[in-house]
C-alpha cells in the first residue's frame, strides 16, 4: 500500500481552490466514516494522502476544522458534491475521487459501505463509471 502513496507524491495535482480542498477533505472523511467512526489515525492518513497528491501538508488542526463540522452535520456526500460540481475543475473532480479511493484502500479492507460511498462520490462528481474505473486503475497501477 505504501507504493501508492510514494508514487503519487511525485505526481502532484495542482493545489485545488479553497472549495475544491474543502470538498476533497469532505469526500475523504465520508469514505473514512463509511465503515464506522473516523479515528485519529484515519485523520492523519487523510492528511498524508492529501499532501502526497497536492504537495500541501494541511495538518491535523486544519483537517479537523474542515472534517468535524461535516461529520457533525451528517451531510450526504453525493448531494453535496452534486450541488457543487459545476464549480469544480475536471482536475479537482479527479483529485476528489482519487483521494477518496486512496482512503478506501488505506486499511487494506474494502467493506460494502465503502464501495457504496465511493459510488456516491462518483455520481456526485458527475463522473461516468468509465472515468471512475480509469482513475481507480491509475491508483492501483501505482
Amino acid at each position: 500500500m505504501l507504493g501508492i502513496f510514494k508514487k503519487f507524491k511525485s505526481r502532484k495535482h495542482p493545489e485545488p481552490s479553497v472549495e475544491g480542498r474543502r470538498l476533497t477533505i469532505h469526500a475523504m472523511v465520508a469514505m473514512a466514516a463509511a465503515d464506522g467512526d473516523v479515528a485519529a489515525e484515519e485523520m492523519a492518513k487523510i492528511d498524508e494522502i492529501y499532501a502526497g497528491l497536492t504537495g500541501t501538508q494541511l495538518g491535523a488542526d486544519t483537517i479537523g476544522q474542515i472534517a468535524y463540522p461535516f461529520l457533525d452535520q451528517r451531510v450526504d456526500i453525493e448531494e453535496k458534491l452534486s450541488d457543487e460540481q459545476a464549480s469544480l475543475t475536471q482536475d479537482e473532480k479527479v483529485l476528489i475521487f482519487k483521494s477518496a479511493y486512496m482512503v478506501l484502500l488505506a486499511d487494506g479492507l474494502v467493506e460494502a459501505g465503502e464501495s457504496l460511498a465511493l459510488e456516491a462520490i462518483e455520481r456526485g462528481l458527475g463522473l461516468s463509471r468509465e472515468e471512475g474505473a480509469a482513475i481507480m486503475k491509475e491508483v492501483e497501477a501505482a
